[in-house]
């Protein structure tokens, strides 16, 4: 069965049940590019001084998701912008004894991983239950 969101924010709140509380090394999950403002940050989206893209993301998980900052392995196009969805792959966890630097700033421990930014998704789930991916990240 074909399950397609409203908005991207209702495919995330979707999503944050779908998940266990803590990330695993090399698991996908989806995020969203918050709109401008949230948090009270205008940009949410910038390019690393090699070209590679940086962005704040609220990664799928209970209760409500959970924010970090990531970038694209690679340079290289599509272009991320603010209410965009995307795939992010856990890379390396937090440490294990304190929250990390953005766990602080937070409060949430899960903040502190370390991932990439490796596609775009669509607000919508298959019929094989997969996330329906746009378009990859080199």
């Amino acid at each position: 069965m074909h399950l397609p969101f409203k908005s991207p924010l209702d495919f995330l709140e979707y999503c944050n049940a779908q998940f266990s509380l803590n990330p695993k090394k090399g698991e996908g999950r989806p995020a969203l590019v918050p709109e401008r403002g949230y948090m009270g940050t205008a940009n949410h989206v910038s390019r690393t001084a090699d070209g590679r893209f940086r962005a704040s993301l609220i990664i799928a998980g209970p209760p409500e998701g959970f924010f970090l900052v990531a970038e694209t392995p690679n340079v290289g196009r599509p272009d991320i912008k603010h209410g965009d969805l995307i795939i992010w792959t856990a890379f390396k966890a937090p440490p294990l004894s304190g929250k990390g630097i953005m766990g602080k700033a937070t409060g949430d421990k899960r903040s502190s991983w370390l991932g990439f930014i490796v596609a775009k998704i669509a607000p919508e789930i298959d019929a094989n239950g997969k996330f329906v991916i746009t378009e990859r990240f080199p």
